[in-house]
């Protein structure tokens, strides 16, 4: 169906930005194996379907909400997913300054190398720098344990998402 596949495309292109959107594509696919095994009518899935493109535009509009670009949104999410219902105002401000100072660093390091990622030592300064910005900047409510765990989310973040060169200045 044109309609499921639109839906697809759009959502591949979002869930390559933010990783941390994967669920709206579990969504999608439990609503067309429901109808697949015929638990769900057609007009149920379609009022369904209007639900979910309804909801999908909110997800699209949330980093025009939250104030940070497509991919601040993404380190964002990765940065308070542990913390975000112990989290006040003012931390999640800073955390949402974290993520847009955060990407600009990692991105300084990786666009001014050829295959970071086959290089050992760029590989190691991108996941150093991550760990100390990390440190330095996240509220203390946030433990070198919770520190260490993000370092590696982000790292693998920055290695799906930057791996080539030519994927840094999109």
């Amino acid at each position: 169906n044109g309609v499921i596949e639109g839906i697809e495309e759009k959502l591949e292109t979002m869930v390559s930005v933010n990783p941390k959107r994967f669920y709206l594509i579990e969504k999608l696919q439990k609503l067309i194996t429901e109808y697949n095994l015929g638990s769900k009518s057609m007009q149920e899935v379609f009022e369904e379907l209007m639900l979910y493109c309804k909801d999908l535009d909110e997800e699209e509009q949330r980093s025009v909400r939250e104030w940070l670009d497509e991919e601040s949104l993404a380190l964002f999410d990765i940065i308070i997913q542990a913390k975000w219902d112990s989290l006040d105002d003012k931390d999640e401000k800073k955390i949402k300054e974290v993520a847009k100072e955060l990407l600009e660093e990692i991105k300084s390091i990786v666009e001014t190398s050829v295959d970071w990622i086959e290089n050992t030592t760029i590989k190691s300064l991108v996941q150093t720098n991550i760990y100390s910005f990390l440190y330095e900047k996240l509220p203390v409510s946030y433990t070198k344990q919770d520190i260490a765990l993000l370092k590696e989310l982000l790292f693998g973040y920055a290695v799906e998402r930057y791996g080539t060169k030519r994927q840094v200045r999109q």
